[in-house]
């Protein structure tokens, strides 16, 4: 019976990861976000282009995904984006190459905002800046890509599995025990050196606590 019930623990702990990482996958970026030089009466932009991973899925998943035409060099989810143009990293966006595009939309999160939004701007192109701090951001940020791509009723229905699966993942992990986690984010490849942690208040440690975790992470402003 003992083993028994190990085996169901372990069995639990696996769905609840893999729940957790389709969560992850589906979210990332908005409340609070803004869409910058939309005209009053903007149509459906067909040529948009992604500079975060976590904007293009959202961008797949409300059925926009058609409609990008460049993402960055981070993409790779849906498989699809192999065959798309690549427009530079995280601080080194290709401009001329955006340029060159012509999007309708460009698409960046908050954090990405003081790297690349005002000379997005200079160029007189429509963005929309995707707030990624917490997870209510990244709930709200379905919301605010689906309006701006115009696919509002896709983004609603998207926002509410993506909540029940959040409320899945919470009411599955309740009983089980609680680990004590650390997650790592960055590191110089292949060493214990230059180590980055999700710290209390980030997206990364509510969804470690709303699976079941209790982060040991020290506090810091920047999440």
């Amino acid at each position: 019976m003992t083993r028994r019930r190990e085996q169901m623990t372990t069995t639990d702990a696996r769905r609840v990861a893999l729940a957790l990482a389709i969560v992850a996958t589906l979210s990332l970026a908005a409340c609070g976000g803004r869409v910058a030089n939309q005209p009053a009466s903007a149509s459906k932009p067909q040529r948009i282009i992604s500079l975060s991973p976590s904007a293009t899925e959202i961008l797949y998943g409300v059925g926009a995904f058609s409609r990008v035409v460049a993402v960055s060099d981070y993409d790779d989810y849906p498989p699809e984006v192999k065959n798309l143009p690549r427009i530079g990293g995280w601080q080194n966006t290709n401009l001329e190459q955006v340029v060159s595009l012509k999007p309708d939309l460009v698409v960046l999160t908050q954090a990405q905002e003081k790297l690349i939004k005002d000379k997005l701007d200079a160029l007189g192109l429509r963005t929309v800046v995707a707030p990624d701090r917490s997870l209510a951001d990244a709930l709200a940020s379905i919301t605010l890509i689906g309006d701006a791509v115009g696919e509002p009723e896709a983004a609603r229905r998207l926002r509410g599995e993506t909540q029940g699966r959040l409320d899945e993942v919470r009411a599955r992990a309740s009983p089980l025990p609680r680990p004590r986690v650390l997650c790592i984010v960055d590191r110089v490849p292949g060493t214990l050196r230059g180590l980055y942690a999700a710290t209390d208040g980030s997206f990364i440690d509510q969804l470690v606590e709303l699976a079941g975790g209790d982060s040991v992470a020290p506090h810091s402003e920047i999440g």
